[in-house]
């Protein structure tokens, strides 16, 4: 079962995988380089210590992890793209803004 996260929460499950820990480490995670990666800065680096992103940044995150391939975005499998999946449900959800749907 995938575990449900908060939008921050998911974007700090992508910081301990990114970093390799095994337990979040606060003191790691500020000390990140993600700013300076010679591929282009980590969309998820303003909002590594807490500030909760909005849906934009999940999406433009996948949208550049799959280089634009909106049919990879949806078929991803890695297991931080599960959570971000579930953060961005919630957050639409939430928000009001996205399409509300039943579940059932």
């Amino acid at each position: 079962m995938i575990e449900k996260l908060t939008p921050a929460g998911a974007v700090r499950a992508y910081c301990q995988d990114c970093l390799g820990m095994k337990q979040f480490n606060t003191d790691l995670v500020r000390d990140c380089q993600g700013d300076l990666d010679p591929n282009g800065p980590c969309a998820f680096f303003p909002y590594r210590l807490g500030k909760r992103p909005s849906v934009k940044v999940f999406r433009k995150f996948c949208l550049d992890c799959m280089i634009g391939d909106r049919e990879a975005v949806a078929c991803c499998e890695l297991r931080i793209a599960s959570a971000i999946r579930i953060a961005l449900e919630r957050t639409l959800l939430c928000s009001g803004n996205g399409k509300h749907r039943k579940r059932g």
